[in-house]
């Protein structure tokens, strides 16, 4: 009888923790299109449109992840203006790698097609923002999911 008693909580723990991980995707996926927009990283909506979670249970890992190229531009930044306003953690990220400076460089919107100048962007770290809100809350929401277990 014990044996099966241990093996019910093993399964209905298992169950409580992919809900648990699955809960803190989601709202991780709803937080980080928030971060996009409060930092003005919208543009044509890609970036935000973008952003998706899953749950790979084989790995038993959740997934916040971004379907665009330039993604970790927003993120981390670019140039002098990039290394001026820098991400909160920039560990391996460089900027102005092709030392172009103050004098900027000039670029090809996708957008509009028209040439543009730029010195680079801020840091909009609307991932790492992200990672800090799911830490907050990480414990709120497993006591909600593992109440009843």
């Amino acid at each position: 009888m014990a044996i099966k008693e241990v093996q019910k909580y093993k399964k209905d723990f298992e169950a409580h923790v992919q809900k648990l991980v699955q809960e803190l995707v989601d709202e991780g996926v709803i937080e980080a299109k928030i971060q996009v927009a409060f930092m003005s990283a919208i543009d044509t909506g890609t970036l935000q449109s973008s952003i998706h979670g899953f749950y790979d249970s084989s790995m038993r890992v959740g997934y916040i992840r971004t379907g665009v190229d330039y993604a970790a531009f927003v993120e981390y930044g670019t140039g002098v203006v990039g290394a001026g306003a820098p991400h909160p953690a920039p560990e391996g990220w460089a900027y102005d790698v092709n030392s172009h400076g103050e004098s900027g460089w000039i670029y090809k919107s996708d957008r509009d097609g028209q040439f543009h100048w730029t010195k680079g962007m801020p840091s909009r770290p609307f991932m790492y923002n992200t990672y800090k809100y799911l830490q907050q809350i990480a414990s709120r929401v497993a006591e909600n999911v593992f109440e009843d277990l």
